[in-house]
């Protein structure tokens, strides 16, 4: 019997597949909204990218399929206090019920604040915590995978 010819799984930096991330990364993510829905077990209908709150700029406004608006937060580095401050500007400038942060790691600090803001809000507001991983098997291109590491 034959052995299978398996390949093995590279872990890719995201910043090796989106050297910036209001330039590439934002806009791939814009494009790719259903991939991110579906790994939340939600349709997000795109809106509009750098959504402006005045001086900042939301990542991308999105809608959820109920037509509610969509928050969404992306960076390249692992979570920060900033961005988890706009996430929570945005959301409240564009009165989202809907938080999206999508990182490639999550501080437990941050995984805590998000934890505490949804049992607060009791529902009323949903915070998810997406850590975006990319890989590589072999010579492939990099692909990618959408883990929810923090749900209401």
């Amino acid at each position: 019997m034959a052995r299978p010819q398996l390949g093995n799984i590279e872990r890719v930096k995201p910043r090796d597949v989106w050297a910036n991330e209001a330039i590439n990364f934002t806009p791939w993510l814009a494009q790719n909204l259903p991939s991110l829905g579906a790994a939340l077990g939600m349709d997000l209908e795109f809106v509009r990218r750098e959504a402006s709150t005045g001086n900042f700029s939301l990542d991308l406004l999105a809608r959820d399929g109920s037509g509610a608006r969509v928050a969404i937060e992306n960076q390249l580095e692992w979570s920060d206090n900033s961005h988890l401050g706009q996430v929570l500007t945005y959301a409240a400038h564009f009165d989202a019920r809907t938080l999206i942060w999508v990182s490639p790691k999550f501080n437990d600090v941050h995984r805590s604040a998000i934890e505490w803001l949804n049992n607060a809000t009791g529902g009323t507001i949903k915070i998810y915590g997406v850590e975006v991983n990319t890989i590589r098997i072999g010579d492939s291109r990099a692909a990618v995978n959408f883990v929810p590491v923090i749900v209401p």
